[in-house]
């Protein structure tokens, strides 16, 4: 928690008085990095360097670590015990390992052309996550508020939205993607209330319960620690919006 608040406030000051300094320049999202270490105090420099690899990283390995098991456990493991092949736990990881490496070299021969991506990588990443972020909220609200939706209409939705959002993005009409997912994630929900309300599971969704291997005695602070934490980032947003610093 103190490494994610530490990141957020630091590179938000350096972001709001890089924004400060050159107003009225005509810069790009990813120049906030170098203007970072522009007008930063000499000292500071090597501390912000220091912050933005480490998130980087973080973020580079658990989104790795992540993709690799995915791959090895919901795709390789259940196709090599279709096949009735060997499904060892020490073939599956060695076929992360490989995925793994597989993503590194792909990640670095893409990294060089991060500079041409409009609006900046986070821009970039986020409409791109945009092809599945609204399906899958779509899904999970819909099963937060009945037991029985299926699975043919997740997929359903999960399909149309691809298409749907793909061609957005190859038309590329003058709207803002994020319109566009507001547009998507009503009638996403909608349609999967529709094919439940006209197909529904034969049974309600029962959630299996397995005793957990560890302690799980829920820790007694955690409703206060969460509402700090949600009070906190509204303060952030509040400080570094127009209603905050950069209203002066």
């Amino acid at each position: 928690m103190f490494t994610v608040i530490s990141f957020l406030f630091f590179t938000l000051l350096v972001a709001f008085f890089s924004y400060r300094i050159c107003k009225g320049e005509d810069t790009e999202t990813n120049d906030g990095y170098f203007l970072g270490g522009r007008d930063l105090p000499k000292p500071l420099v090597g501390f912000f360097a220091a912050v933005l690899f480490g998130a980087i990283l973080s973020s580079f390995n658990s989104a790795l670590n992540s993709t690799s098991t995915i791959f090895a456990l919901n795709l390789y493991k259940p196709k090599l015990e279709a096949r009735g092949e060997d499904a060892s736990d020490k073939k599956v990881i060695a076929m992360g390992k490989r995925v793994g490496i597989a993503l590194t070299v792909l990640s670095i021969c893409v990294a060089p052309f991060i500079m041409y991506f409009k609006g900046g990588l986070y821009g970039f990443l986020q409409e791109m996550n945009g092809f599945y972020s609204a399906p899958l909220f779509a899904v999970v609200l819909v099963g937060f508020f009945t037991r029985r939706a299926t699975a043919k209409a997740a997929k359903a939705t999960m399909l149309l939205h691809i298409v749907f959002y793909g061609l957005y993005e190859i038309i590329k009409p003058d709207i803002n993607f994020l319109h566009i997912l507001g547009i998507m994630l009503p009638l996403e929900v909608l349609l999967m209330v529709y094919m439940t309300k006209k197909n529904p599971r034969p049974e309600p969704y029962e959630f299996k319960r397995k005793e957990a291997p560890v302690e799980m005695t829920p820790w007694k602070y955690r409703y206060h620690l969460s509402a700090v934490i949600c009070v906190v980032f509204v303060l952030y947003y509040v400080l570094f919006s127009r209603i905050g610093l950069l209203h002066y």
